[in-house]
């Protein structure tokens, strides 16, 4: 009896456990070689099941041997002369497999000779005045064994000066001479071994990464009428949360002048006839910019304090609250109308009613009329308690006159920051 042909099963099976035991880190050294990239971040999970696996590669390659040094039972009491295997039924075969499943096993072991981490020849102290320092997080990470192929790609780059590279923070620092090389060089450089970057931080801002391919951008007219400089967090939070829910939306986007919104699409062939809708929907006018047009607005996405994610614009809605409270309190007190003490404290609680009441979700048509209603009514109360309904008066007043002159034409004065601030600039659109 051939036991050959019915365990052929196992070393195969032994093999394969063997190799995806160490696929994770095989994987990178295989770009390496082969220049191809893109699929190690995709497998790191399989580092958790790694002790499982070569349990499971031992327990075959065991039934292996076992099926091939045990003799058949019928052979055995006949005394015939054994079937004479072929080469690869017999046992030389199977062990060559057990030493290739052996060297799978223990791949991260040895994986680092694959990797040159050499310098880059670079004097330190030459660049000292253009060293910059990035931060950056990486994604599919799972053991020690990954932080070679990306020091390895590091080492590569002109103008790396210093590397740290850590798989349990999923991180890596990287100082590098500005003059010689870029943050993008070295993202593509790690994304090179098969490793995604998540995003990075160049100093205090931190750099969220998107698929540029798949972002459209709209110039809008979003501007805060109480600080022009910003975009009005209260007015575009409806837009970019509507935006958001429509399921070919991934991300949506304001940038900090409120003139452009930025989404992101996860499927762009489709998604802009499914959810362009959205913006005229919330009485938002927009112009769609052309590839070319877009270019450096899609270059700059997602760094921080520069664009605003979906209900992060209620940092937005917090500046304009410092703004309106200060605008409120400033030609009463260059009046001396009232006293510093005062201000102070009607600026604070100005502030503070305003931080409550601008990042609420809102309609366009409801923030209008609680402009024009809630919003006066209890800007009236906190200065009537103040210093008393006269003296508030007389502040509202000051406000409007100091409007008429610095808006000559335009009757339309209101509280500081709603929707007919007489000092709002003209829209984008």
């Amino acid at each position: 009896m051939n036991n050959g042909k019915s365990s052929g099963r196992w070393p195969l099976l032994g093999l394969l456990t063997s190799a995806g035991a160490s696929l994770c880190c095989i994987v990178p050294v295989l770009a390496l070689v082969s220049g191809v990239s893109g699929a190690a971040s995709s497998l790191s999970w399989l580092d958790a099941w790694r002790p499982y696996l070569i349990g499971l590669s031992v327990v075959f390659l065991g039934l292996a041997w076992y099926h091939q040094l045990r003799p058949g039972k019928a052979e055995a009491d006949c005394g015939c002369e054994t079937e004479k295997r072929s080469f690869w039924q017999g046992r030389r075969f199977l062990a060559i497999e057990t030493v290739l499943a052996g060297l799978l096993m223990t791949f991260p072991i040895y994986a680092h000779v694959f990797y040159h981490n050499g310098g880059n020849g670079i004097s330190a102290g030459s660049v000292q005045d253009h060293r910059v320092e990035v931060a950056l997080r990486i994604k599919g990470m799972g053991c020690a064994d990954c932080e070679g192929p990306i020091n390895n790609k590091l080492a590569g780059v002109k103008g790396v000066l210093a590397y740290n590279t850590s798989f349990l923070t999923g991180s890596s620092r990287v100082t590098f001479d500005s003059t010689q090389t870029s943050v993008a060089r070295i993202v593509s450089a790690i994304e090179e071994t098969g490793y995604k970057v998540k995003d990075y931080m160049v100093g205090a801002q931190k750099i969220s990464r998107v698929d540029t391919a798949k972002v459209s951008i709209y110039k809008v007219g979003l501007i805060c009428n109480a600080d022009p400089s910003i975009g009005c967090g209260s007015r575009s939070k409806p837009v970019l949360l509507a935006l958001e829910k429509n399921p070919a939306v991934k991300e949506a986007w304001l940038n900090r002048q409120g003139t452009m919104i930025a989404v992101v699409w996860r499927d762009k062939d489709e998604a802009e006839n499914i959810a362009e809708p959205v913006l005229p929907e919330n009485n938002v006018p927009f112009v769609r910019l052309s590839d070319g047009e877009a270019t450096p607005y899609r270059a700059e996405l997602g760094r921080e304090n520069l664009w605003y994610r979906g209900a992060g614009v209620d940092a937005l809605s917090r500046e304009e609250a410092a703004t309106i409270a200060e605008s409120v309190v400033r030609h009463a007190l260059e009046s001396k109308l009232i006293t510093q003490t005062e201000a102070g404290r009607i600026r604070s609680e100005v502030e503070a009613y305003f931080r409550g009441e601008l990042v609420k979700l809102r309609t366009a048509t409801e923030l209008n009329e609680d402009s024009q209603g809630k919003f006066r009514q209890d800007l009236y109360s906190i200065g009537e308690k103040s210093i008393g309904k006269e003296r508030t008066m007389e502040a509202m007043r000051l406000y409007q006159e100091h409007c008429r002159k610095q808006c000559p034409g335009d009757s339309t004065y209101a509280v500081p920051g709603t929707a007919k601030d007489c000092c709002k600039k003209d829209k984008i659109l």
